[in-house]
C-alpha cells in the first residue's frame, strides 16, 4: 500500500484515518508549520488534509447495523 494517497488510501489502509487525525492534531499543537509537512511526516494526502483543516471536507464514520438497531430500541 505504500504510495497511495487519496481516495484508494483512505479505502484499503486501516491506519489512514489515524494519521489523518495525527496530522491535523500536529498541525494544531504546532508539531507541523505547514500542511505539506504534515501530509508528508504523516503519509496522507496533501488537499484532504488542506480540506479537512479549513473545514471543507469532514469524515463520516460509517455506522454498522448494529449501532443504528439499537438507537432505534432505545
Amino acid at each position: 500500500m505504500a504510495g497511495r494517497v487519496g481516495k484508494l488510501a483512505s479505502s484499503t489502509d486501516l491506519e489512514y484515518e489515524t494519521r489523518m487525525r495525527l496530522a491535523i492534531d500536529g498541525l494544531a499543537e504546532g508539531t507541523y508549520r505547514t500542511i505539506s509537512a504534515a501530509s508528508k511526516a504523516q503519509k496522507v494526502a496533501r488537499q484532504t488534509l488542506s480540506d479537512r483543516v479549513n473545514g471543507r471536507h469532514q469524515f463520516l464514520l460509517r455506522q454498522s447495523r448494529t449501532s443504528i438497531l439499537l438507537r432505534k430500541e432505545l
